[in-house]
């Protein structure tokens, strides 16, 4: 907004010389509307009797595009759900700052001339005396004439709505008053004057970004964010009903939805996240921009449209290290409210790095077998659809997932055997070791080593563990390699193997010498 200061001297060029335009009042922060979803495809037709052969495949084909409908049909009610929180702008406004003082200028009839007359003779000479007032350093007076002359000014609008002179000083003396009230953050105030500058330049979206952060600073998040996005609707508008071709302004739109997101994040409004990071989707002006609306709302659908799980949850993990057994309680009372199956399986792999870390390891065990065992391979990453209307979820929480399961699964497994082994029961490590050879992890290597270390003294079991080793000998590091080479060749030589021992000790030495040559 333009300073207070500043406008002074405009003022005093008004109340003279009439009505001249100045720069908008609202200094814009340099810091996207989605299409409305496609009518679902169902499938069409009856389906095929009992007895016919392709009537599995057909029901799969059904199933498939049902929940695909059903997932446009859901990302269409959230949208509409988000685009009604806009409409409710104006009744927002009334409820904290009453009705508008200029609401009957639409109003028809006999013009009261003179009343008209007297109501800017007034005016005039208020701002005369507000501009000798402020002069004069006296900033009290200077505001107690202005409102004077707000007041008069105000009868004359309603008095001939068309008198653009009038309006013109009319937004000149809120936008003073409004900068002089923001200054001293009497922002109910800020926000009463900004809705008359709003009513007077319905085209101009500064004023309703001004009023989104008056609101904020009334801690009225909620409201924020639809005035941010009302501020964003603005610029789409002035696009669309110009007479003349202008450029959109997709920057400005980027931001006010920015802002509209966050505020949105505070009240915990899904909807309006949903809404708001389309829209900034749809008007970025960049990769990065790009990239940033689509990861925050992967962020935020992480539990559906439940905002609350995901910020309860980032809470709980950040404080998992410090905490660990109250982030457990607490991760067992919100896993089961969850309703994401890939954010209750993320949730669920916390709690149990947490609990095999805090003294429960076989439960802890017990909930990533079943993980494992559930997980889905597809690293496919959630996407805003091509229309950009929806967000295409990933069935795993996040692309590595499957991979960080994997290997937590492995190296859980792998300690759990060395915890046996010096425990003594060599039986139970045995059999650990060999689930982490059950699959491929950075532990393979070291589980076949350990044992073949375990089964020294067991030849017929050692030896069987030769083949397979030798089938994934190649993808073993080189470390691994060398230590299955030595425990194998001692084996063989133990049993006097001794050809199977030299041929052993010589891809021994040849690996061996390769690296340190």
């Amino acid at each position: 907004m333009v300073r207070y200061s500043s406008l002074w001297p405009v003022l005093v060029a008004m109340v003279w010389s009439g009505c001249v335009r100045v720069a908008p009042v609202v200094e814009e922060i340099p810091l996207a509307e989605p299409e409305p979803d496609a009518a679902p495809a169902f499938v069409a037709g009856p389906l095929p009797g009992v007895d016919s052969l392709v009537i599995l495949d057909v029901v799969d084909n059904f199933d498939s595009t049902f929940v695909e409908a059903a997932l446009e049909v859901q990302a269409q009610e959230w949208f509409l759900e988000g685009q009604q929180l806009v409409a409710h702008a104006e009744s927002i406004l009334t409820a904290i700052t009453g009705p508008l003082a200029l609401s009957d200028t639409s109003a028809s009839g006999d013009l009261d001339e003179d009343a008209f007359v007297e109501s800017v003779q007034l005016a005039r000479e208020a701002l005369t005396d507000a501009v000798q007032a402020q002069a004069d350093q006296d900033r009290t007076l200077a505001q107690s004439l202005l409102e004077t002359a707000q007041t008069r000014l105000e009868d004359a609008v309603v008095l001939n709505p068309r008198h653009e002179e009038s309006r013109y000083q009319l937004a000149q003396v809120y936008a003073i008053r409004a900068n002089y009230f923001q200054e001293q953050l009497a922002w109910e105030e800020a926000l009463r004057l900004l809705r008359g500058l709003a009513a007077l330049r319905a085209n101009e979206h500064g004023f309703w970004a001004e009023m989104a952060v008056a609101l904020g600073n009334l801690g009225r998040v909620s409201e924020a964010a639809i005035f941010w996005l009302r501020a964003a609707e603005i610029v789409l508008e002035n696009t669309r009903l110009a007479f003349e071709e202008i450029p959109l302004d997709s920057a400005q739109v980027f931001t006010y939805s920015v802002r509209a997101y966050r505020e949105f994040v505070h009240s915990r409004n899904g909807y309006g996240v949903h809404r708001a990071l389309l829209q900034a989707y749809t008007y970025a002006t960049s990769t990065d921009q790009t990239n940033y609306a689509e990861q925050e709302l992967v962020w935020a659908q992480w539990d559906n449209m439940n905002l609350e799980h995901r910020i309860v949850f980032d809470s709980l993990r950040q404080a998992g290290p410090e905490t660990p057994l109250q982030v457990i309680t607490e991760l067992e009372a919100l896993i089961p409210a969850l309703t994401r199956p890939a954010a209750r399986s993320e949730a669920r792999y916390t709690h149990a790095i947490l609990s095999y870390e805090n003294g429960s390891e076989d439960h802890a065990l017990e909930t990533l077998q079943e993980l494992w065992q559930g997980a889905s391979m597809d690293s496919t990453r959630s996407r805003i659809s091509a229309a950009g209307d929806r967000l295409i979820q990933s069935p795993v929480p996040y692309p590595m997932f499957a991979e960080d399961l994997r290997q937590a699964y492995a190296a859980l497994l792998f300690d759990r055997a060395r915890i046996h082994r010096q425990n003594g029961s060599s039986g139970l490590a045995f059999t650990y070791l060999m689930q982490v050879t059950g699959f491929e992890n950075a532990y393979t290597g070291k589980a076949y080593i350990e044992a073949l270390r375990l089964a020294r003294y067991n030849p017929q079991q050692a030896l069987k563990l030769e083949p397979r080793i030798e089938a994934v000998f190649e993808a073993l590091e080189h470390e691994d390699q060398l230590a299955y080479l030595q425990e194998l060749g001692g084996l063989y030589r133990r049993i006097g193997e001794l050809e199977k021992a030299q041929a052993l000790i010589e891809r021994f030495r040849a690996s061996r010498d390769k690296v340190a040559n």
